[in-house]
């Protein structure tokens, strides 16, 4: 019954399999069916007492966890094998208005998604505003590049991309594209195209789009911080033998203290002491904090192996269950960073709208460790504001397991 449904509801088409949020929103769906209907069949043939309800509910929480774990497995597989271009869904023809710079964006996108543009025909904008035979010329030349391709068999569909308000362009376009037997998608340029992702706002009638959202509201926060509580919670009584360890091997190595604490800046600001263990020689606290290096001299041997695996982080869980911080969310800089950066970067004070957390969405795209410009800085917000921008606790939920899987094989710890 639960894979018909997933057949029913496209689950294994390829752009859905590519979807996390749509796996895991369908899988739950159709695991609870299937239980439903297992349910309702042992209560209409009068069986319902040959089950233990203990043996249900087991059943039920670990497949569940078992199957959305193998679902993320495949998942994480597609996308890794997506970013190395080693999949094509589909072959496009884009059709550009405006600035090409654009294109470069998008097409990087596209092909992150499995489509691969066989043919690009941009029209500078300032062709457009020249009379209207040149016009008419210049979409004419495109939608023939368009056609060519298509007849070469190098195209399954036709994107054209322009800003939003070359209605006239696009309306002409439209209309000689209509030629063309290939569906036909319209896209704007990348301004437009991240106010789309935005979430839709009703104004008493009116539409809207959020570009920016205000912090999370108080039953995200609660939510959150209950998720927080009972992972953290969980967590660390089972880690407590764990850590031990990794305590004892810090003070056989480098003697003490253990623990290294430091003042950072958490939600709104508020200054906050974070716990790591200690995997330095060095006990920077002030004005001025230099970051950590690859083959930095500072970090003992056994420090080193604790921050290739992140392991350093871990004693960060009692500071989550202290509130101070959360398990997700952007990651806490020393505040002579912070004092660095705020004056440089015009959105650096936006990260201090959620609580920081452990780890976070930039740190699973590889923006960690060392910021040795203003640009990699400049990247690691741009990755704190989207999570920001696009929290759920689902979101929360695979920055976790991308986490886990980082652990053992990330190039980019040191």
């Amino acid at each position: 019954m639960a894979v018909l449904f997933l057949i029913v509801r496209r689950s294994y088409e390829f752009q859905n399999l590519i979807s996390l949020r749509s796996q895991f929103s369908t899988y739950l769906q159709a695991w609870m069916l299937g239980f439903l209907v297992v349910m309702i069949e042992a209560f209409m043939t009068q069986t319902s007492a040959d089950y233990s309800r203990g043996g249900m509910l087991f059943a039920f929480v670990p497949g569940l966890a078992l199957a959305c774990g193998a679902r993320f497995a495949i998942f994480d597989a597609l996308r890794q094998r997506l970013r190395r271009h080693e999949i094509v869904v589909s072959s496009a023809f884009l059709i550009l208005l405006g600035e090409r710079r654009d294109a470069d964006t998008m097409v990087s996108r596209m092909r992150s998604r499995g489509i691969m543009v066989s043919g690009l025909y941009s029209i500078p904008a300032s062709s457009l505003t020249g009379s209207e035979e040149m016009r008419e010329g210049v979409l004419a030349k495109a939608v023939q590049n368009a056609r060519l391709a298509v007849s070469a068999s190098r195209c399954d569909v036709i994107y054209v991309m322009a800003p939003w308000q070359m209605e006239n362009a696009l309306t002409r376009l439209q209309s000689l594209l209509r030629r063309v037997p290939v569906p036909v998608t319209l896209l704007p340029d990348t301004f437009g195209f991240d106010a789309h992702n935005a979430r839709p706002v009703d104004l008493a009638g009116l539409s809207g789009l959020e570009i920016q959202r205000a912090p999370l509201t108080w039953s995200e926060r609660a939510a959150k911080r209950a998720v927080d509580i009972a992972i953290a919670g969980i967590a660390l009584p089972l880690l407590a033998p764990f850590l031990g360890m990794v305590a004892l091997g810090v003070l056989v190595t480098s003697g003490r203290p253990i623990l290294f604490r430091q003042h950072r800046r958490g939600f709104a600001g508020r200054t906050f002491e974070i716990l790591k263990f200690r995997t330095m020689r060095v006990m920077e606290n002030g004005a001025v904090v230099r970051q950590a290096e690859r083959h930095d001299p500072r970090v003992t041997k056994f420090g080193a192996f604790l921050r290739k695996h992140s392991l350093d982080e871990l004693p960060q869980i009692w500071n989550v269950l202290a509130g101070d911080m959360s398990l997700i969310g952007p990651r806490p800089h020393a505040q002579a960073h912070d004092d660095q950066y705020d004056p440089l970067i015009e959105t650096y004070a936006m990260r201090h709208h959620v609580k920081p957390g452990i780890t976070g969405w930039a740190q699973i795209n590889g923006h960690r460790g060392e910021t040795p410009t203003v640009q990699h800085m400049e990247a690691r917000v741009a990755h704190d504001l989207w999570y920001i921008d696009h929290f759920s606790l689902r979101l929360d939920l695979y920055i976790v397991a991308k986490t886990a899987l980082l652990a053992f094989h990330d190039r980019a710890a040191y």
